[in-house]
């Protein structure tokens, strides 16, 4: 699972303004200054979260080394009802969770970074652009006050990993605590990861606040007018009963076949079969093409029972143009791994530019309680459940969880993974090639072929995509995709100076090895944020990096 930032962002996104002042310590007053902004941008100021929720840094670690799930899922609770206790910050007079008062990644990398970069025309650019030559990035402060916040959703990078057809209804975005905005702030600067990786430091060094959280949250778009049929996760947790989609193997979000029927405040609205589509693959992962179903719903349910904000036409038609270019993007890596053409998705739902909300349906969230490896919650959207997460309220109630604090359990993974997002991971999700690199491992899910473009995906060094499975005799390893956990993705979180692209992926799912410093030129592992090694400004290829100590 991967809170990476690399993904195809909206185009038209108004930059992200960030108000004059120092960083100030502490929680700022109770008054509200939310004002209404063009373009769904509302100033808000940040709001810390009770730290009544935080557990101490040995509590954690005896939590992780007895395994103790009661106690790791008690404590997921108490973090998702501080994320979502409502707060005095407002857009279009909707009180703000805590996490959406929270910084982006364009508030520590800079304007060009992260959900800032505004890029559409190329469907091969999904990551941010280099920065000149001769750039070292500009060393960065956070907010003290208001700032204008402007939400733009992207389609969540884990899309980009496999051969997927169509999940582009769920979008997300990335959220950091000043805490780890903090952190994160002196990598703004390219000269902080030349002197680290010119003296040979494999690893950033670990000086985060153990209160330091990044989150991110996951959104449908919902009708304000009409019904609206959402296709759900049946469960129960992570299980995949039969019937529950049309790829048991490969349960992503555009396969499920149970369904609830939203309907807006006031509405009436006659239970009845509503029809609607859903994609379909084979055993390994790849599209096969797509069904047109109708089903009762499983439940109906108020537009008011989900935590919304307002979808301004901005952001309609931006999605609009996101979507397509997604279709693009995977087009070209089908060509690319020798298909002539991908399988007909479903079609495409079009949300008109008045009437659409983004509703949180689901949300990865990490803390640096346990020291290096950090705690790991993610939570979805289960509306079948008879009761939620204790201590949770009004919309986010409908939410159930499950943690990752360790890699094994006895002879077997750990696995953890959201529906929304790794739901559609596959056997061969990370052993197959990761267009445009190509590379990888030849046999039955990864045929040997050329490297697609030359982008800097294609420094091609062959065979350095080999997951690293520990070599365990009596231990299968079915399914690369689901059956990994949050650890096994972002212990081996790796940035280069070359950027984004000149990781030789997918195959960095490592369980209890991190193989990717070998594998990847001038780079540096960061501690387990994939934001950081995609967003962080970057120089283009050669780069040399200066001899010295940090």
């Amino acid at each position: 699972m991967t809170f990476s930032a690399q993904r195809l962002m909206l185009a038209g996104a108004a930059a992200f303004a960030i108000a004059v002042g120092a960083l100030a310590a502490g929680v700022h007053s109770g008054t509200s200054v939310a004002q209404a902004q063009p373009s769904g941008a509302a100033a808000i100021e940040y709001r810390a979260i009770d730290p009544g929720v935080f557990i101490p840094a040995p509590r954690a670690s005896a939590i992780a080394a007895a395994h103790d799930d009661a106690a790791a899922q008690s404590h997921a609770a108490a973090l998702w009802a501080g994320l979502t206790r409502r707060t005095d910050q407002k857009i279009a007079g909707i009180p703000l969770a805590t996490f959406d008062t929270w910084y982006s990644p364009c508030d520590v990398y800079g304007p060009g970074r992260g959900d800032c970069e505004v890029n559409n025309s190329d469907p091969t650019q999904v990551t941010p652009s280099p920065l000149p030559a001769s750039a070292n990035g500009t060393p960065r402060t956070l907010s003290a006050g208001p700032r204008i916040a402007t939400r733009k959703l992207t389609i969540p990078v884990q899309f980009f990993h496999s051969s997927s057809l169509e999940p582009t209804d769920v979008f997300s975005l990335v959220k950091y605590n000043r805490e780890m905005a903090q952190f994160a702030l002196p990598y703004a600067s390219v000269n902080r990861f030349k002197a680290l990786i010119g003296a040979g430091t494999t690893d950033i060094p670990d000086t985060i606040n153990t209160h330091a959280i990044m989150t991110k949250p996951v959104y449908e778009l919902l009708w304000t007018n009409k019904p609206t049929v959402l296709q759900v996760w049946a469960g129960p947790k992570l299980e995949v009963p039969p019937g529950a989609t049309t790829s048991v193997a490969v349960p992503g979000s555009d396969t499920w076949t149970k369904i609830v029927v939203v309907v807006p405040d006031g509405m009436r609205y006659t239970p009845k079969p509503e029809g609607y589509c859903a994609n379909t693959y084979d055993q390994n992962g790849n599209g096969t093409g797509h069904r047109f179903l109708k089903a009762m719903p499983e439940k109906v349910v108020k537009l008011s029972d989900f935590y919304t904000l307002p979808a301004d036409a901005q952001t309609i038609v931006s999605i609009q143009d996101m979507r397509e270019n997604f279709r693009r993007h995977q087009r070209a890596r089908f060509h690319a791994l020798g298909a002539s053409a991908p399988p007909a998705a479903c079609p495409l739902v079009v949300f008109d530019t008045r009437h659409a909300v983004e509703a949180l349906v689901a949300m990865h969230v990490a803390t640096a309680e346990y020291k290096h490896t950090w705690t790991w919650e993610t939570y979805w959207y289960q509306p079948m459940l008879a009761r939620g997460l204790p201590g949770s309220v009004g919309p986010f109630t409908h939410f159930d969880a499950r943690t990752a604090w360790w890699t094994q359990d006895g002879n077997a993974f750990r696995y953890t993974f959201n529906p929304y997002l790794e739901g559609g991971f596959g056997r061969c999700t990370f052993l197959t090639n990761n267009w445009p690199g190509g590379g990888g491992t030849p046999g039955p899910c990864n045929p040997p072929i050329a490297p697609a473009s030359p982008t800097p995906a294609s420094h091609a060094m062959a065979g350095a995509a080999n997951p690293v499975i520990p070599d365990r005799t009596n231990v299968s390893v079915p399914n690369l995709g689901r059956t990994t956990n949050c650890i096994s993705c972002h212990s081996v979180a790796t940035y280069s100076l070359q950027g984004p692209n000149a990781n030789p992926g997918p195959g960095y799912v490592a369980h209890d090895k991190q193989p990717q410093t070998a594998n990847i030129p001038q780079s540096i592992r960061v501690l387990n944020m994939w934001s950081m090694a995609n967003d962080a400004p970057f120089v283009p290829s050669p780069s040399p990096a200066p001899t010295g100590s940090p």
